[in-house]
């Protein structure tokens, strides 16, 4: 009878604390999108994609008119 109690006051306890869980604010930031793994990766190099055209645009430019820059 005694363990009785003690497993239903266990689960009492176990409710409630999915109920309230006092990290939940803390941890809200991780779910946030500006944290996202694609915004994540995006913000790893600003200047790629700008670096990667302009690179292009040299050989393309060097392949054109022969010369070196």
């Amino acid at each position: 009878m005694a363990n009785s109690n003690y497993r239903l006051a266990r689960g009492r306890h176990q409710v409630h604390h999915r109920l309230y869980d006092p990290w939940a604010q803390r941890e809200a930031w991780r779910k946030d999108p500006f944290f996202s793994k694609r915004n994540v990766v995006k913000g790893l190099f600003p200047g790629l994609g700008l670096a990667t055209v302009a690179f292009i645009a040299m050989l393309g430019y060097e392949k054109l008119t022969g010369s070196r820059l």
